[in-house]
């Protein structure tokens, strides 16, 4: 019976060969893994200022449209005005085509000031 055991403990080179390549290949997949892993999140954490800096950028547009919204009704007729009308609308045009080629973050709270924002130009818009 020692000698079965002795067998049994025996080592194939071609078992040990191949033991020795799936270890070096675990080694290779959790190298890569971890680098997929850190990517990821340097790509969640690159969203999230992307998602940041489009609301300031959106907050900051509204301050400003109201601001000339407010001057155009103090400073001159509409009529004088059309043209500069004209101009913020076309800016807000390059503006949500900009806004259209950046990639879209699942974000709830976003996607409702998105929606009122476009709701409150198309009030603009009717009411010009």
């Amino acid at each position: 019976m020692a000698s079965n055991d002795e067998a049994s403990k025996k080592v194939f080179p071609e078992e040990e060969r191949l033991t020795q390549e799936i270890e070096r290949n675990k080694l290779i997949y959790k190298d890569a893994f971890d680098k997929l892993k850190n990517v990821k999140a340097e790509i969640e954490r690159i969203q999230l200022l992307l998602e940041k800096s489009r609301e300031k950028m959106q907050k900051d547009f509204e301050k400003w449209l109201a601001v000339m919204l407010d001057q155009r009704k103090i400073m001159a007729p509409k009529l004088e005005l059309s043209i500069e009308f004209k101009k913020v609308k076309g800016f807000l045009g390059f503006l949500l085509r900009f806004f259209n080629k950046l990639p879209k973050v699942n974000d709830k709270d976003v996607e409702k000031k998105l929606e009122a924002f476009y709701k409150a130009r198309d009030e603009i818009y009717k009411n010009h």
